[in-house]
């Protein structure tokens, strides 16, 4: 079974590379404010399992259940995930399955339905009750995340920690606290002293003067592979195929999430991803960037940028 399982997210897999723009379309809907991703999505779990609507809104106006594991048996007892299944070798174009496969199993799709939750609680037409349940569920998902193998406790941290450095001007700021030690934190802030915050935009940093296609590929590498050494790896790239003016990781970080209005895996973990990658090997000189399935990845990157 499990590699029956396995061999399926493969097929996933092979379909999210070789459907970047489909992709791209499912993920800018799932994170738009008016909830119609998510709504799409709960639709065509109550075309497969029409009891599951009648579930949810039970489930709703009971404020004496703690958790959503009914709601969650209902579907696992269902035949949801083999229609899932069939939809995706059988589909047609119009189908969001492939997508929102995709999306479960390689995408943000626990850290958008968290914020997702959030975003909800904050707005003030969330009546208590509902706010209540929200909570739960956002406590539910994150624990469900971690239970199935999907999320750590340290990627749930990192998450936290990027929530609460975009809701200040303190981003470059807060990763440096995270990331460096006392001596090296006291270094870095001494070497910025006397030096103008770089803010230039992702247009401004790219290099050249068409920039409108690269600027399209850029977006679907992000969506489609959106993890922190994803973002080292494009920058990487961009840079040896002389794209990309000299910047720093949290310039550059913070250039992409404001160019395509998106949010992007904590600025930690990728600080962190760059510091491995830019390290030697011992005392070989040689760099975990420069040989392996790294160095592959970066080729891979830049080929199809400059195709």
């Amino acid at each position: 079974m499990k590699e029956s399982f396995e061999d399926f997210k493969r097929l996933i897999k092979d379909w999210l590379d070789t459907h970047p723009k489909e992709y791209c379309s499912f993920v800018e809907e799932m994170n738009r404010k008016d909830s119609a991703g998510f709504q799409k999505v709960f639709m065509l779990v109550v075309k497969i399992v029409p009891k599951y609507k009648d579930e949810v809104k039970k489930r709703m106006f009971n404020d004496t259940l703690k958790d959503f594991s009914s709601l969650e048996n209902m579907l696992t007892n269902s035949d949801l995930a083999e229609r899932l299944i069939h939809e995706f070798h059988n589909t047609d174009r119009k189908s969001i399955v492939p997508a929102m496969l995709a999306w479960l199993y390689f995408g943000r799709s626990y850290e958008c339905m968290v914020e997702h939750g959030e975003s909800l609680i904050q707005n003030s037409k969330t009546n208590r009750l509902h706010k209540w349940l929200l909570s739960l569920m956002i406590k539910y998902i994150i624990l469900r995340s971690v239970s199935s193998g999907e999320r750590t406790k340290e990627d749930w941290k990192e998450f936290q920690q990027y929530q609460k450095s975009i809701g200040s001007d303190g981003l470059v700021e807060s990763a440096l606290e995270e990331n460096f030690s006392d001596n090296e934190d006291s270094k870095a802030i001494n070497n910025r002293r006397g030096r103008v915050k770089d803010e230039r935009t992702l247009e401004e940093l790219l290099k050249i003067e068409n920039k409108e296609k690269l600027l399209e590929k850029i977006r679907n590498r992000l969506l489609t592979k959106p993890k922190e050494k994803d973002i080292i790896y494009l920058k990487i790239a961009l840079e040896e195929a002389n794209l990309l003016r000299e910047c720093d990781i949290a310039p550059f970080y913070r250039a992409l999430s404001d160019h395509y209005n998106i949010r992007l895996v904590g600025l930690r973990g990728v600080q962190k991803a760059n510091k491995n990658l830019s390290e030697a090997i011992g005392k070989t000189g040689i760099r975990l960037m420069d040989k392996g399935e790294d160095r592959a990845a970066i080729n891979e990157i830049k080929s199809f940028l400059t195709e």
